[in-house]
C-alpha cells in the first residue's frame, strides 16, 4: 500500500469475499489491456527506465488496434458499461 502496488488490505474475517469481489472487477476489463499492465509489473525490475517505456508505448500501440479499445471508447461515449470480449 505504501508504494502503491496495493491499494487495500483485507481483513481476515470478510477477506474471501473481498477478494472474489475483486477478481471480478479485474475479469471485467479489457484482456490485452490487462495482460500488458501485468507483463510491465512483473519485468519492471529487470528493465531499465528506457525498456520499460519503449515497451510500455508499443503495448500502447497494439492495445489500440483491438476490438476491445474501440469498444471502451463506444462505452465511453454512450455513457455505457463497456463489454469487453478480448479480440
Amino acid at each position: 500500500v505504501r508504494i502503491g502496488l496495493a491499494n487495500r488490505v483485507l481483513p481476515d474475517v470478510g477477506f474471501l469475499d473481498g477478494a472474489r469481489e475483486f477478481a471480478q472487477r479485474v475479469a471485467s476489463k479489457a484482456p490485452f489491456s490487462m495482460q500488458l499492465a501485468k507483463e510491465q509489473l512483473n519485468m519492471a525490475a529487470e528493465r531499465t527506465l528506457d525498456a520499460a517505456l519503449t515497451a510500455e508505448l508499443e503495448g500502447m500501440m497494439f492495445v489500440g488496434t483491438t476490438q476491445d479499445w474501440q469498444e471502451g471508447i463506444d462505452a465511453f461515449a454512450e455513457k455505457r458499461t463497456p463489454v469487453f470480449k478480448g479480440v
